[in-house]
């Protein structure tokens, strides 16, 4: 568990793009206990737990292995950049859903 937590801890905040200060200053926790999270030399209180899901925008579930899912912080989003992300991820999603399907070039059809 320990490690699960560091590994998925460590890997989140460099995907959010975010150095250990800046996670601890956000989540409202020292610094000095991001990295000992991240190096598994401890494991946070419930409530530390909590504030880094919220600062890193996720769920308790993703650190405990449970589901993979990263939540995204659209605040800053205006609704026409939100509903081309929406897009975005539907045609992401019809992609994954049908990968193993032969790709066929239409170029010769087009007049």
């Amino acid at each position: 568990m320990k490690y699960e937590f560091a590994h998925h801890l460590k890997t989140l905040r460099e995907q959010r793009g975010m150095s250990q200060i800046e996670l601890a200053q956000k989540a409202k926790v020292p610094a000095s206990s991001i990295s000992h999270f991240e190096a598994g030399k401890r494991e946070p209180s419930l409530q530390n737990f909590f504030a880094i899901c919220d600062a890193l925008n996720t769920t308790a579930d993703y650190f405990m292995g449970w589901n993979k899912k990263v939540m995204l912080d659209a605040t800053a989003l205006n609704q026409n950049e939100i509903n081309t992300a929406k897009i975005f991820i539907q045609f992401l999603a019809m992609v994954r859903k049908y990968q193993n399907i032969e790709v066929v070039s239409y170029e010769n059809n087009i007049k």
